[in-house]
This record gives C-alpha cells, sequence and structure tokens, in this order.
C-alpha cells in the first residue's frame, strides 16, 4: 500500500487546496525500500518454493507520512536490524516544512533462531530524555515474560513492577508485584485456572465445562454464583448464592427470532430478552448486531413501568441517532425526537444537533481547522479552539493550548512523553498574573511533586507496587517549578523527598498484602486511621482518631451472600452506637431501611429497582422514562407533580394546595434562565450567564434592595465583584472587588466600592482557611476543619464525613449518622433536645421525623425542595405550611434567619457559622467560595477544575456538589457533562431565511392586534416582558413562538433602514445579531423606483455566510423586476460582515431586524444585540 486518500464524494475534487483535492480529508503514503532490479532489499531463509509466495522477502517501510489538517504527522525509520525490524525511530509532525513536536525511539529486540522465537521486545528508549520507558526480561528457555519493570532512566536502577512464573505446561502460575506478594494460579482447564489463591491464602474457586465456560464461582467465602449456557454457548442463566434471608432471583437471559412482527420489526429479527423475578428487558438487533430499541418494565406493571430507548448507525457503525426514552411506542420510527450526530468520513464527530423545547434544534458543531486545531461552536454559540500536541499520529488525546470563551486561554506543557508538566490558566484581566500548576515525576515516570500557588509544594513517595507510602503537603518550594527539565527530574524528586521527610509534614500510609491501605498516620496523630476487610476485599471496620490518639470514632460493615451492604455502623465510644439495616428484594434492590430509632422504611421497589414509596412519607410513586419521578405523595395527602421539557429537564415542579408551583426555563445550553413562582410572584427569578456559563446576573424582587445580584469572574474562575444595590432601606450587598495575592492565588480581602473592608482572610500553608474576619480556624493535616474558635469542634469518621459537633460554652453535641451513599439518615441534637431520622426518596429529602427527649413525643415534617434539593418549604402532619418559605441568594445564602439542619442543595447549614457543611469540605455561601481547596485536583488532559475554591462551576442554579469533591450538573446527565466538559462542545450561529413563520406572520411584518396577546405568555416570560420595553411577545401553547415588536421609542428598538445608492455598502459591527443565536437578521434590496420597505421585503437574503449571494425573491410581487447584473456580495466574518450591493443601478439598500423570542432570553440581551446590529449600519461607507 502507497497512499490511501480519505474523504468526501465519489471523486477527487478539482478544486485543490495546499496541492491536494479539497474533499481529502486525510491523505497516508507510505514509503518502502526496495532495490533499483526490483529484487528483495531483506529476505528470511529460503523457500523451498521459489516463485510462489516470496513469503520469505521482506519489504521493509522507511517512511509513513499522514496528511491531515494542513499538518504532515511522521513515522521515518532513522535504524534497523538484521531482521528489518526498526531499531530507531523518530515520530514528529511539520507544519509548512517546520517541526511542531518530536521525539525518537529506540527499541531492542530478542531474537532467538534456535527457539524460532524473533521480534520480542526487550526495551524501547526515549533518546531525548535517554529514559527507558519500557522492559521486559524473558524465561532463558521458554522465553516466556517473566520481570516487567517500572520506567527508568538509562543506566539507573531497574525496579520490577511485576514478576511471572510459567508452569511447564506453558500457563501462568503466579503473579508478584513489585513487593513479592503472590497470586497463585493453578489447576487450569481450557485455559481458565480453576483456582486463584490470593497473597493473603483466600481463595476463589471456579468449575469449568469441557468448552471452557465457567459455570461456578466461589468466593473466599465459599459463596457460589452458577451460570448456565445455551446449546450456542451464550450465557442464559445467572443463579445467586442461597442461604440468605430472601431468596433472589435468578436472572434468565434468552437469544431469540422472532416470530412474528413486533413493534414494527419483522418476523425473524434477533432480540435478546433479559429477565429477573417480574423484570424483564428486551433488545431488538440490526443484522449487524447492533441494539436497535430496548424495552425495560415490570411485568406486573407493564403500562406503568414500560420505558423505551432507540438508537440509529450510520454505515460505519457510528450512532447517529440517541431517541429521548418513551413510556410507549408502536414502532421504531415512533421515536420522534432526541439527539442526532453526524461524522466524517474519518469517523470524527462534526454535528450533534439536540431536539429541545424551543423552535428548530440545539446544534453544537466541531470543527478540524487547520495547524491540527479543533473549534466547537456550542449551542449558545460560543466557540472554543483546541490545538494538540501530535507526533506521528493525528491523536486529540494530549491539548496543548485551549482558547475558550472570555479570553480564557489554557495552556498545558508537555514533554515528549506526553505528561502535563505545567498546567497555565492565563488572559488579560488587568492586574491579575496568569496562575500556573507545575508537576515533577520520578524515575518511575510517577508523579512526585505537584506544586502550586494556593497549596505550596505536595511530594508523593511510593512503594515498589506503585502504592502511596507517603506524602508531605504544604510545603515551601524555592521555586514554583524546581526542575522544568523533563531530563533531570528524576534527581530532583530524590532531592525534594529528601527534604520533604523531614519536613514535620508527612502523611504515612501501610497497605496489607492485596495492597488496601491499612492505615493512615498524620505527623500529629489527628485523623489517624486503621482499617480491616472482609476476605472478599470489602471493608469491614475503620477506625478513626480525632485528637491524637482519643477521640474514636468506629465505622462497621456488614455485607448479605450477593456482597450487598447488610448494615452498617457509626459508635463513638461513651456516646452512641448506631446501626442501620438495609433489606433488599428478591431481585437484589433496596426495600427497607431501618433506622437506629427503630422506624423502618418500605421502599417496595418496582421490578427496575424503582421505589415506589418511601414508607408512609412517599406514596403512589411513578417515574418517567428517563428514571426521573413524576409524582408522588406525601404523607399529609399533598400531590406533588413534576413536569418535563422536550430536553428532559424539570419544567414544572407542583406540590398541591399552594404549598409549592416552581416553572423552570432553560437556555440552549442548559442553564436555568428564570424561575416562576405560581405561589409568590415576587420569588420569580431570573438569571444570566457569560459566555462560560457562569452566573453573572440574576433579579428576583425577593432578594431584597434593588433585586439584582451582580457577578464578574476572572480568567482563573475566581469570584471578582458580587454586588446588589440597595433599595427599600436595603442596603445591598457592596462586595465590590475581591482581592486575591499575586503570588499565591488566595482570597485575601472583600471590598466594597469605597474601599471599605467588608472581609479580610487569612490562609493556612495547604490552602485551608486559618481565619475569616480574626475567626480562627482549625484545619488538620488532612484538610478538614476540626474546630472554629468559640463557636464550635467537630470530629469525623472513616470516609470523612463529620459525625458530631459540640458547643465549647455549653459542652452539649449534636451527632450525625450518615449512610454509605452520603445520605444525612439520622441526628441526635443535645442542644435541640431530640433526635430525627431523615427520609429520602430520589436523592431529595422528603421528611424528618423528630423524636423530643424526655417522653416529649413525636413530631413529622415533611419537605418540599426546588431542583437544586434545597428545602424552601414545610408542611406538617396535617398538610398546614410550617414556617416561612426559605429564599436562597444565589450562591446559597438563606434569607432571613439563618437554617440550623438540611438546607442548600440538601447539605446541613450551621447556624453558628452561616457555613454549608457538603461533606468532604465547607463552603461559605456569603462569599460563593469553598474554604479549602477541591481534593479533586486541577485536569491535567483538558485543564477542567483548575480554580481549587469556587462552587459549582460559579454557576450555582445549575450545578451543584453532592460532596464537596465534584460539580455536578442537575440539567444534564453525568456522561452528558462530561462529553461537553471535555470537548467544550458548541454550535454554528443559526439564521434564518425570511418568509413564513410557523404562525402564519410574514416575517419582518408588525404584530397584529388579532395575534396571540401578552396575557398568553407565562408568568417567566411576562415578568421579562416587564422589565424590557417590548409589546407583544411569548409562546403559544403548542409551543411555537410568536414574534414581538420592540418599542421604537424605548431602550430596545424594532427596525430602522438606511439607505444607500449606487455602488455604496453597509457594514455590520461585531457584537451584532450574527453572533447571537436567539435574533434572526435580514438584509433587504430596495430595487429603483421603489422607496419603502414593504417593496424590500420582495427580495431579501438573510446572512448565511460570506459569498456572493444574488437577493432571493419570495415572491410577493409580480412588478418588481431586479435589474441585470445587480447582486449583493456578504464578506467578512460571522461576527462581523460586509454587505456591497454591485451593479451599478440605483438601486437602495435597507437594513432591518427581526426579533424572535426564545426561552430564557433576557432583556438586555435582546437589547444589546439589537442594538448593536442596528448602531453598527453605516450607509453608505467611503
Amino acid at each position: 500500500m502507497l497512499k490511501v486518500e480519505t474523504g468526501y464524494g465519489t471523486a477527487p475534487s478539482t478544486v485543490l487546496v495546499g496541492g491536494r483535492p479539497q474533499n481529502v480529508l486525510r491523505e497516508v503514503r507510505h514509503v518502502y525500500e526496495t532495490n533499483p532490479d526490483g529484487s528483495c532489499p531483506i529476505q528470511w531463509g529460503e523457500s523451498l518454493e521459489f516463485g510462489i509466495d516470496y513469503s520469505e522477502c521482506v519489504v521493509p517501510m522507511t517512511e509513513s507520512v499522514t496528511w491531515q489538517q494542513g499538518v504532515e504527522f511522521v513515522w521515518k525509520e532513522l535504524a534497523r536490524n538484521a531482521w528489518a525490524m526498526p531499531t530507531q525511530v523518530k515520530r514528529y509532525s511539520r507544519e509548512g516544512g517546520i517541526e511542531r513536536d518530536s521525539r525518537t525511539d529506540e527499541t531492542t529486540y530478542l531474537n532467538d533462531v534456535s527457539r524460532w522465537v524473533i521480534g520480542l521486545v526487550t526495551h524501547e528508549r526515549n533518546v531525548e530524555l535517554d529514559y527507558i520507558t519500557a522492559r521486559t526480561d524473558y524465561h532463558g528457555t521458554s522465553r516466556l515474560p517473566i520481570t516487567i519493570f517500572w520506567p527508568y532512566p538509562n543506566g539507573g536502577t531497574a525496579i520490577p513492577q511485576q514478576k511471572l512464573a510459567w508452569s511447564a505446561k506453558g500457563v501462568l502460575a503466579t503473579v508478584r508485584d513489585g513487593l513479592d506478594n503472590i497470586t497463585t494460579l493453578s489447576s487450569w482447564k481450557r485455559g481458565v485456572p480453576r483456582l486463584v489463591t490470593h497473597a493473603d491464602t483466600t481463595t476463589q474457586a471456579a468449575v469449568v465445562n469441557d468448552r471452557g465456560q465457567i459455570t461456578r464461582v466461589t468466593d473466599q467465602l465459599g459463596f457460589a454464583t452458577n451460570y448456565a449456557y445455551d446449546a450456542r454457548g451464550l450465557l442464559s442463566a445467572i443463579t445467586y448464592p442461597s442461604g440468605d434471608d430472601v431468596a433472589w432471583n435468578a436472572t434468565v437471559l434468552g437469544f431469540t427470532r422472532t416470530t412474528a412482527v413486533e413493534y414494527g420489526f419483522p418476523a425473524g429479527t434477533w432480540k435478546r430478552t433479559v429477565q429477573t423475578g417480574s423484570g424483564v428487558k428486551v433488545t431488538w438487533f440490526d443484522a449487524l448486531w447492533r441494539p436497535l430499541m430496548t424495552r425495560e418494565y415490570d411485568s406486573t406493571d407493564p403500562a406503568g413501568t414500560q420505558r423505551f430507548s432507540a438508537w440509529e448507525y450510520d454505515a460505519a457503525g457510528d450512532t447517529v441517532f440517541t431517541a429521548y426514552p418513551r413510556a410507549s411506542v408502536s414502532s421504531l420510527a415512533s421515536f420522534s425526537t432526541g439527539t442526532y450526530s453526524e461524522f466524517d468520513a474519518l469517523g470524527r464527530l462534526v454535528l450533534t444537533r439536540q431536539d429541545w423545547e424551543g423552535s428548530g434544534q440545539l446544534e453544537t458543531l466541531t470543527e478540524f481547522l487547520t495547524g491540527f486545531r479543533t473549534r466547537t461552536t456550542n449551542p449558545r454559540g460560543f466557540q472554543t479552539v483546541t490545538a494538540y500536541q501530535a507526533f506521528d499520529d493525528p491523536g486529540a488525546a494530549a491539548p496543548t493550548l485551549i482558547d475558550a470563551p472570555e479570553n480564557q486561554r489554557t495552556l498545558i506543557l508537555r514533554d515528549v512523553l506526553g505528561r502535563a508538566l505545567t498546567l497555565t490558566r492565563t488572559g488579560s484581566v488587568p492586574g491579575h498574573p496568569a496562575v500556573s500548576r507545575h508537576y515533577l515525576y520520578d524515575s518511575a515516570s510517577r508523579l512526585c511533586l505537584l506544586s502550586e500557588p494556593e497549596t505550596g509544594g505536595t511530594v508523593l513517595n511510593y512503594d515498589d507496587a506503585g502504592n502511596v507510602d507517603w506524602s508531605a503537603a504544604g510545603l515551601t518550594m524555592s521555586s514554583p517549578h524546581p526542575q522544568p527539565d523533563p531530563a533531570l527530574q528524576p534527581a530532583a524528586c530524590d532531592t525534594l523527598r529528601t527534604t520533604a521527610y523531614t519536613s514535620g509534614r508527612r502523611v504515612e500510609r501501610s497497605y496489607d498484602v492485596q495492597n488496601r491501605l491499612l492505615t493512615l498516620v498524620f505527623p500529629d496523630n489527628t485523623g489517624n486511621q486503621t482499617w480491616t476487610y472482609t476476605a472478599d476485599g470489602l471493608p469491614a471496620t475503620i477506625t478513626t482518631s480525632n485528637n491524637g490518639l482519643g477521640e474514636i470514632v468506629t465505622n462497621a460493615y456488614t455485607y448479605n451472600r450477593r456482597r450487598l451492604m447488610a448494615s452498617e455502623t457509626s459508635a463513638q465510644p461513651g456516646a452512641y452506637s448506631w446501626t442501620v439495616d438495609y433489606g433488599y428484594s428478591a431481585n437484589g434492590h433496596l426495600a427497607t431501611l431501618d433506622y437506629p430509632s427503630g422506624l423502618q422504611v418500605d421502599y417496595a421497589p418496582n421490578a427496575l429497582g424503582q421505589p415506589t414509596r418511601a414508607g408512609d412519607f412517599a406514596t403512589g410513586v411513578k417515574y418517567f422514562p428517563n428514571g426521573a419521578i413524576r409524582e408522588f405523595h406525601y404523607g399529609n395527602g399533598i400531590k406533588h407533580t413534576m413536569l418535563q421539557n422536550e430536553r428532559m429537564l424539570p419544567e414544572r415542579s407542583t406540590d398541591s394546595g399552594g404549598i409549592l408551583d416552581l416553572e423552570y426555563v432553560f437556555d440552549a445550553h442548559g442553564n436555568p434562565v428564570s424561575i416562576t413562582d405560581y405561589v409568590d410572584v415576587n420569588r420569580n427569578r431570573a438569571m444570566e450567564y457569560d459566555a462560560l456559563d457562569r452566573l453573572v446576573e440574576a433579579q428576583s424582587v425577593a432578594f431584597g434592595g434593588n433585586g439584582i445580584h451582580a457577578f464578574s469572574y476572572d480568567v482563573v474562575d475566581n469570584l471578582r465583584s458580587w454586588t446588589r444595590g440597595a433599595g427599600s432601606g436595603d442596603p445591598g450587598k457592596d462586595f465590590a472587588t475581591y482581592e486575591y495575592d499575586g503570588t499565591t492565588n488566595r482570597l485575601t480581602r472583600i471590598l466594597g466600592s469605597g474601599s471599605q473592608v467588608r472581609h479580610t482572610f487569612t490562609w493556612d500553608a495547604q490552602g485551608n482557611l486559618r481565619t475569616k474576619d480574626g475567626t480562627t480556624f482549625n484545619f488538620d493535616y488532612g484538610n478538614r476543619d476540626r474546630g472554629i474558635a468559640g463557636q464550635e469542634g467537630m470530629r469525623y469518621d472513616g470516609h470523612g464525613r463529620r459525625v458530631s459537633t459540640w458547643m465549647p460554652t455549653t459542652g452539649l453535641a449534636r451527632f450525625y449518622l450518615y449512610a454509605a451513599g452520603g445520605q444525612l439518615l439520622f441526628e441526635g441534637n443535645e442542644t435541640d433536645g431530640r433526635n430525627t431520622d431523615h427520609i429520602h426518596l430520589g436523592g431529595s429529602l422528603v421528611a424528618t421525623v423528630d423524636y423530643l427527649h424526655g417522653g416529649g413525643g413525636t413530631r413529622v415534617h415533611y419537605k418540599h425542595t426546588d431542583a437544586l434539593g434545597s428545602p424552601v418549604t414545610t408542611t406538617d402532619e396535617n398538610g398546614a405550611r410550617v414556617g416561612d418559605y426559605v429564599v436562597y441568594e444565589p450562591f446559597g445564602q438563606a434569607l432571613g434567619a439563618p437554617i440550623d439542619g438540611v438546607g442548600f442543595t440538601g447539605h446541613v447549614m450551621d447556624p453558628q457559622s452561616g457555613l454549608v457543611y457538603m461533606q468532604q469540605r465547607y463552603y461559605d455561601p456569603e462569599v460563593g467560595r469553598f474554604l479549602s481547596v477541591d481534593p479533586v485536583a486541577a485536569d491535567t488532559i483538558g485543564g477542567l477544575n483548575f480554580n481549587r475554591y469556587n462552587y459549582g462551576n460559579n454557576n450555582p442554579y445549575r450545578f451543584t456538589d453532592p460532596d464537596g469533591r465534584q460539580s455536578t450538573s442537575t440539567t444534564a446527565s453525568s456522561e452528558e457533562w462530561k462529553r461537553r466538559a471535555a470537548e467544550r462542545n458548541g454550535r454554528r450561529p443559526l439564521v434564518a431565511s425570511s418568509g413564513t413563520t410557523d404562525d402564519g406572520v410574514e416575517s419582518g411584518s408588525t404584530p397584529s392586534a388579532t395575534q396571540e396577546p401578552v396575557a398568553n405568555a407565562t408568568a417567566a416570560q411576562r415578568q421579562v416582558l416587564a422589565t424590557g420595553n417590548a409589546r407583544i411577545f411569548g409562546r403559544t401553547d403548542n409551543g411555537r413562538e410568536y414574534k414581538f415588536q420592540m418599542d421604537d421609542s424605548g431602550a430596545i428598538r424594532g427596525r430602522n433602514q438606511d439607505n444607500c445608492t449606487g455602488d455604496d455598502r453597509c457594514t455590520f459591527v461585531p457584537g451584532t445579531i450574527f453572533v447571537n443565536s436567539t435574533l434572526l437578521g435580514h438584509v433587504h434590496a430596495i430595487p429603483a423606483g421603489y422607496e419603502n420597505m414593504s417593496d424590500a421585503k420582495k427580495y431579501s437574503r438573510s446572512f448565511i455566510g460570506p459569498g456572493d449571494h444574488a437577493p432571493l425573491s419570495i415572491g410577493r410581487a409580480s412588478g418588481v423586476v431586479m435589474p441585470s447584473g445587480e447582486r449583493y456580495v456578504i464578506t467578512g466574518t460571522y461576527s462581523a460582515p460586509v454587505v456591497e450591493y454591485l451593479g451599478g443601478g440605483d438601486a437602495r439598500f435597507g437594513a432591518y431586524v427581526q426579533a424572535n423570542w426564545r426561552p430564557g432570553m433576557t432583556p438586555s440581551e435582546v437589547a444589546a444585540s439589537v442594538e448593536g446590529f442596528l448602531d453598527g449600519v453605516t450607509c453608505p461607507l467611503s
């Protein structure tokens, strides 16, 4: 093979780009070594059948060049051995003849002709770093691998990572890790070991039949799971261990062909049925065994539980359509909404289109630019450009530069091995330098130093099995990056470790022979832990000391034979010992939960595992096809109902009786832009976001003052200001300036607009808050707050969850019990004299049961939450409201009386400190930041999570933080958010052509009095209307938009016309409608002899893109004729187009704006876009 071209079309294009047809996306060219006379350059042995197949002839490839996106990716052989195997290879990329990324590697082989073994790789060495990246030693006789080594500098010490031993029959007998912990594999049959003996002498056993199939697995505790197969060798049944309190239902699998038409699939279609008890999942496949549709249901209630999903594929096997799940369908063709994906000829995703509740579709566009860059445009029209490190292969696994909106630039410096050396966030924010994070690697290519301005240096050391055996954080670094040269970093790591070991900040860890954590020891013994495990490796106990070697907290766990958690106990000797018991259905789903109080909550799960109740506190639970709760009844009779929009986001949440009624509207990227409260209009909210989806404005009368919270940020995602104007006797909030230390990037002060000091902050060496306004916080070496001076002290369990607080002034304590999944289950409160059960459903708190001390009785309260999981109102057992409705500021501070208990996003709020306890970190809603750095480090692949303190990606209406470690989107699945974050997806600007709207109103015409009145708009739309100067806008009940005419005398104008004659030009400045997908723009030509915009509508052209465009006739007036040869030319860019009229006639040129309201569009967005367009029209242009 000499050359392969991949692109579009059936024939090469005649238009050349860079010497290649423009429709060629990738060209791969190979160069081989041949002799001039055509004879074999290299020959292996001699064929006894000369001239038949030439199998002994070797024609080595000397170079391979892949051309893509204007860059050449080159693999070039520099040397080879006698067997024609490349021993030195240069891999590099070049653009315009200039090398970009380059690395040279050497390979050493073992060729043992006497044993007919050739081509075994023994060493791989990178030349630039003089570094052995891989080494394997082989047995002297069998030539099987016996030792695999950690990477190491050439000439350094080679440390075994794994040792392998083989039986006389050539099967693997033992595996030793770097610490010589041995795992033994024996009694092999049909390629399967029937006995595995672990390093701690526990065993797992398997029964293998003569077909090599595993029919039984017995775990280390003697519990057996059995497997059966059909005649084709396909798995047909799984039988779970017996002997538990519940008899587990077996899982039965069948793979058959349909005998009749099913959901439009013809007879003979292959389908797979998986059934556990009454839980059934059926999947239909196409001829290539790709799933086309699934149906899941509980056979005891098919109509009430079934959900359908569907997919479509292109010829290459790429998924081009993923349907939104539905509760009922008649056939595959019934799926009309979902997400569509388009791929190019190289299999790259180029366009994603998503159906939504607005008009059209939401598009995410990925463009592949010259210089091997990608540009993604998200559904809001904002773009991100990413460049990559790449050598001989055009892969996008190692970004090096990410230019995001808001002038945010991320630089990732990588060495030739692709390791991140420096991660830098920069931009052009005055007075704030770039922030960089630095990384050093040891001789085994493991991270040994993370140097950050906020936390200082963190040094890590490893044992020979690769476990971190000690670390030290908060170290003072002589230089932010003590050794930028990757070739010298191993030696630098040795020096750093020597210093760190004696720093007094060392945290030590030990492990058992199966490399499971045994002990964790801190310098002052505060937070020390000891772990034990069951025979099969599940945690059995965790013992944690909270004050030196005292104040012990223990966690203990038991499991059933399916290894589901059966109980967990939390205890503090002398204070309490609480146990939670879990019961399961025959399908293995949580069925009951027994609280320490004696309360049992019955979930009555259906066969899909969905709870249908939570005891008597919530009953009649029903679900949407995507798994979200659709409705249930509280124990006091109040009915909760949820509606979803097209994207399956919450649209309206109602609790009957006027208790709660919230309607949500989202923008194109899933940001909530309005919340309408139908119970109290004063609690309506409207939000705006910047191009990075950070909240910049939130409006509500309920906020007080002028009702407008405004925020600004810098390029490293620090809050820079937070203000709310004064009004009605409310002084407002004046955090005009957040000041950060230029070296450490730590917040030092918050100043008012007159430079008044609002708050001051100091920090410890590890980046934890030390003081706020003089109040002292006591963080330990594990970054846990042990107490706030004069206010409260804290203790924690083995998972870092707070289990008790106490008041130094009274000595009274509060105790907390969290479930393994992180939910607060039980609370003992000496301060208020009560114990409390917390009952959850679907991840939200639905009720609390208070047991008053001293025989005071029992009190049940029902919790009504918003979309973030924050309780906003409470009702009693009779359905009456208890207390006031809770209004939260945008970043979570409760207005009015401080909340004592579960509050913002379902986390506990401390009334004394005003903090929100989010389990792994404390959060300060007053300033919108965490008190300590994120335990999850910044991502060195794509630069995500760069800021160490911000909350919810600075988007508190969309994101929550379940345990203080990772923000989670409430408007997209975790996988969807990961995809968006990793790819920074986007879309092309939308510009529609002129014509007729869905409602029959001609584009550009003024709405008449007979059109939809304002009264038909939703409350959220009316709120936006009230703050703007529009007269009519909204959406009809069937979801279609109708147009609105801006008030010409108000802040937002609706149209403008400037006339041009001859060869004049009209130019439109950047920042106009052409970069705002919520508006449509038209330019209209007025032929000679016609004087008004009505005539202009006969010939119009929408801005679609640069190029030569003739006017588009819409056929309204037969008497209008465009002079021959006259035309309009659009040049420039989307953000700054230039329209030129050519032809020499006396034609006129008009500019006209038509605005289409879309859900979430705010008045300021409309004003900025329309005004920008109109102000940018200049005719004529000299």
